[in-house]
């Protein structure tokens, strides 16, 4: 039995034990926790307010009046004052680890070369004991187009130790001169496949690497203690759980056994709350993949850390023009992205981990990228006479025809709808000129995918989503509304209703990974994974009003807020 087949199956076991229990005997009710005068999101027939919890899951759903007297005196009461009670929400893309490291790197909080110097200066005084000087991030698009970023600028503030900062994107680094030395990487240097080495009008590198030219790089950075991973991953699991992030997909990327290992020894020590589905690397050598299949294996079912999927690289992304697209972009004539592999080394991969039972998650942003990817699963469906819960993550950009090709292959959507809450018309301007204006009227397509019968998912892509961090109701915001910052619309014939909105935070996600019976639903039978709202997220309060944090958190039944 494959991974994602065996926590179905324990999914399935457990709600019907749980629902036969709570038809049984309401009025002689176990239960370890009753939450009452709640206002439950989304609206359940009968409008019941109040939630009954033994063990990790929900024994029953009633009135308040009810299961108050139902409920024996050692049970834990708490009054919700009508304030809203939701399931928790389900990042389907985010990066929690790397979020956390971040924390202890050095910040960028200014895009500007004097600002960025300035914050090098202080990090590098502050830690004499760094071998390497890493962080971020910074968006080549904040710089002007005369002073591009150059290894001089970062070597004016620190020229002995090497210094490689990541932009916002993920997808680029920024190198020191003596970064570039360590990592052997010259004048000289070709260029890899699906990767550039930025170079000046002389030639010479300027220290940016774009996609797979950042390899060199990260293979000379030191590897992390075990210790360091366990601080990133906790670190990254308490900026995630103060939005209300009770489940995170993804997590580290590219995942080792290692780090998958220092999950599974988290949540031993009783230390992860969060339910953390882990992504293998679908480009891993093969004793490496096969490492991590060994792993998924080894894992309890109802345990909080799995290996659910492997995640691949088709191409790049907009902001630097690295997104492979069918036609060349309107500001770089030529110019068409880099998809990361083949076609066939793609369709390669894909078959290898959906054979042995693994769905892929396949980043692709630009048109032909995406196009790829609904290749590659179509080949792999058509090879092994079976449908799994395939994904291209983002598809952003989306050629009209193949649009109706993700429903009828079953392939999910997981999009990033806070990638769209550009600051105003100046920033949406700037894309259009990358992308032309008869593209623009491709890029985000929800509705139409939803429309064209595909499953959407949703996710903030942390800790590329920037100064919204993983907070869901930013997202919200985006899908509902598509509305800019300064409250331009964009394309609103794309806007989804609210509840679908939300089913893509709690319910979609749960079911994708092959948990929708025992998960992001509030009902008898599932998983207690709760949070406690003031406001209504169905309002989609824009990320740049006031932060609406959750006020309680359940997980597993568990308080852990």
């Amino acid at each position: 039995m494959t991974v994602p087949a065996k926590i179905a199956a324990w999914c399935l076991c457990g709600v019907a034990a749980w629902v036969g229990e709570n038809a049984r005997a309401v009025e002689t009710l176990a239960a370890d926790a009753l939450i009452f005068h709640a206002a439950i999101v989304p609206a359940h027939d009968g409008a019941p307010d109040a939630v009954v919890i033994q063990g990790s899951r929900i024994v029953a759903i009633g009135k308040s009046d009810d299961l108050l007297a139902a409920c024996p005196a050692s049970c834990t009461k708490i009054d919700a004052e009508g304030k809203f009670l939701l399931p928790g929400f389900h990042d389907s893309h985010v990066h929690l680890a790397s979020g956390g490291k971040a924390f202890f790197e050095v910040k960028l909080d200014r895009p500007d070369i004097a600002s960025i110097q300035s914050a090098l200066r202080e990090y590098v005084k502050a830690n004499p004991a760094k071998e390497w000087i890493t962080g971020g991030t910074w968006k080549a698009g904040a710089f002007d187009s005369a002073h591009p970023p150059h290894r001089r600028d970062l070597d004016a503030a620190e020229s002995q130790r090497p210094v490689v900062l990541r932009d916002t994107s993920g997808h680029e680094l920024w190198a020191n001169t003596a970064a570039l030395k360590l990592a052997g990487i010259t004048r000289d240097t070709p260029d890899p496949q699906g990767g550039r080495i930025v170079r000046d009008a002389d030639g010479e590198p300027t220290g940016v690497l774009l996609e797979s030219g950042t390899y060199q790089i990260y293979a000379h950075l030191p590897v992390p203690t075990t210790e360091d991973l366990r601080s990133w991953i906790l670190k990254g699991q308490e900026i995630a759980l103060a939005c209300g992030v009770t489940s995170a997909q993804g997590n580290s990327i590219p995942l080792t056994v290692r780090e998958a290992n220092v999950y599974a020894d988290l949540e031993r020590e009783g230390l992860l709350s969060q339910r953390s589905f882990l992504w293998g690397n679908l480009a891993a050598s093969p004793a490496e993949f096969e490492g991590t299949v060994k792993f998924a294996h080894s894992m309890r079912p109802e345990g909080r850390v799995q290996v659910v999927a492997f995640k691949g690289f088709v191409d790049g992304v907009l902001s630097s023009q690295t997104a492979a697209m069918f036609e060349p972009y309107s500001n770089k004539p030529g110019e068409r992205g880099l998809p990361r592999m083949s076609q066939q080394r793609l369709n390669e991969l894909v078959l290898r981990a959906n054979r042995a039972g693994f769905p892929v998650a396949l980043h692709a942003i630009g048109d032909r990228a995406v196009h790829m990817a609904l290749n590659a699963f179509e080949n792999s469906q058509t090879i092994l006479g079976k449908t799994l819960r395939n994904r291209v993550e983002h598809a952003s950009v989306i050629a009209p025809d193949d649009v109706p090709r993700f429903g009828k292959l079953g392939v999910v959507a997981s999009t990033q709808p806070a990638f769209m809450f550009y600051p105003g018309k100046k920033e949406l301007a700037a894309v259009e000129n990358t992308l032309g204006a008869e593209r623009m009227k491709n890029l985000f397509l929800w509705k139409s995918l939803r429309d064209a019968g595909a499953t959407l998912i949703y996710s903030s892509d942390f800790p590329s989503s920037g100064r919204i961090g993983p907070d869901p109701i930013a997202g919200l915001h985006c899908l509902i509304h598509r509305r800019l910052g300064d409250g331009t619309l964009f394309t609103p014939e794309q806007r989804l209703d609210a509840d679908s909105a939300l089913a893509g935070y709690t319910a979609e996600p749960a079911e994708v990974i092959g948990l929708g019976k025992s998960l992001g639903r509030i009902e008898v039978g599932y998983e207690a994974d709760l949070i406690l709202l003031s406001q209504d997220p169905r309002l989609a309060v824009a990320p740049s009003a006031p932060f609406n944090p959750p006020q309680k958190i359940w997980i597993a039944g568990k308080r852990v807020k």
